[in-house]
């Protein structure tokens, strides 16, 4: 695979990751990851993203039967997320244009 191959792969997934995001959002639901703010605390703590476009840093711990997030702190404020440029209808327009045209080539 070439490098602009690859690129062009990289591409096409984030556009998809991105959909999955806003479809997530559009239940209202969370998602979470782990970026630089999370490294140093270690792999127990990450971001949530939430509905809104604000994040929180969350504690995560599980049992046998469930996973549990607990607050920590508030990161960015409603609309001030890593990830609010999604909410942007206009953004939503030309990735969900474009995811389609990815999928109909697949």
């Amino acid at each position: 695979m070439t490098a602009s191959e690859r690129k062009k792969r990289e591409e096409d997934s984030l556009i998809i990751t991105y959909q999955n995001w806003r479809n997530t959002w559009a239940k209202r639901l969370s998602f979470h990851y782990w970026d630089e703010r999370t490294r140093v605390l270690g792999e127990e703590y990450a971001v949530q993203a939430n509905p809104d476009g604000s994040e929180d840093l969350v504690k995560i711990s599980h049992n046998e039967e469930q996973t549990y997030f607990r607050f920590v702190k508030k990161l960015a404020d409603k609309g001030k997320g890593k990830y609010s440029f999604l909410l942007d209808s206009q953004h939503q327009q030309v990735t969900t244009k474009r995811r389609n045209k990815v999928l109909s080539c697949a």
